[in-house]
């Protein structure tokens, strides 16, 4: 963690959520943090990467107002989820829309669970306009690829595919409308 937070940018202000030592809400401790915040665009990465400065840059540059900017995290595969942006290589999101389309999700669903928890950022993703940078970023495997991992979990795919269409029918709902 030390060298994340090195090689961020001096934003003014860093929140980090820490799952090991305040709930752990997988992937939705990013969220639990920009609540936090005071800023209303915030910055997010994934704790297995480092981020140059260069890349944080170019976020920062990409950015317009009402949109996620994310680092093209894919990889050769967007293995059907290229309508969403991977934030794991770095992204900005606007704090209010990002609440908004979690305020859209639970109106609808009106349930909140481990499967929200882990994949808050598909069914913040999906719904949020978006744009991808494609900007290198280093991922540490060791712990990327660790068994304990979300993505390794037998319960993934599915929660994933279920949370993914469940905010692509939203957005079309709300695009129809």
């Amino acid at each position: 963690m030390e060298r994340i937070l090195e090689s961020l940018l001096p934003y003014g202000e860093v929140v980090v959520w820490d799952n090991s030592k305040a709930d752990d809400f997988k992937t939705a401790g990013r969220f639990a943090a920009m609540s936090l915040a005071k800023n209303m665009i915030c910055y997010t990465q994934d704790d297995d990467v480092l981020v140059p400065r260069a890349t944080q840059e170019a976020l920062l540059r990409e950015w317009e107002p009402g949109m996620t900017v994310a680092n093209y995290g894919h990889g050769e595969n967007d293995g059907g989820y290229g309508d969403l942006p991977l934030v794991c290589g770095g992204g900005l999101f606007d704090k209010a829309l990002a609440f908004m389309a979690i305020d859209a999700y639970l109106s609808e669903y009106q349930e909140w669970g481990r499967d929200e928890d882990a994949y808050i950022d598909f069914l913040v993703g999906v719904q949020v306009p978006f744009k991808h940078i494609h900007e290198p970023f280093e991922i540490n495997y060791p712990i990327a690829q660790h068994p304990s991992r979300l993505v390794n979990q037998p319960w993934a795919a599915e929660a994933k595919r279920r949370i993914t269409e469940r905010a692509r029918a939203l957005r079309f709902s709300r695009a129809a409308a």
